[in-house]
């Protein structure tokens, strides 16, 4: 690996929102623009105690975690150079 390039891992929630858009078209095309690759993508059905012990939100978390529980998300782990700044442009 040259010097100043970086690979590491990152991680998308989708929200139950966006999987009613069907972002999945938008997500595969940016990680392919972006040269990342998708380790994993799972679909999968939130509880409040999940959200409550790992996600940090300014929202109120209460209502914030009834959203989140009210469908699935989808979550990505993606893998590649500068990943987690690509993720957050």
């Amino acid at each position: 690996m040259p010097n100043g390039e970086r690979k590491e891992y990152g991680i998308i929630l989708v929200k139950p929102d966006g999987i009613q858009k069907e972002v999945f078209y938008l997500l595969d095309r940016y990680f392919e623009h972006y040269e990342l690759k998708v380790i994993s993508k799972h679909l999968k059905k939130l509880t409040i105690k999940e959200v409550k012990e790992n996600i940090l939100t300014n929202f109120d978390l209460d209502v914030y975690a009834n959203y989140l529980c009210s469908d699935f998300v989808c979550v990505y782990l993606v893998y590649g150079h500068y990943a987690v700044a690509k993720l957050i442009e």
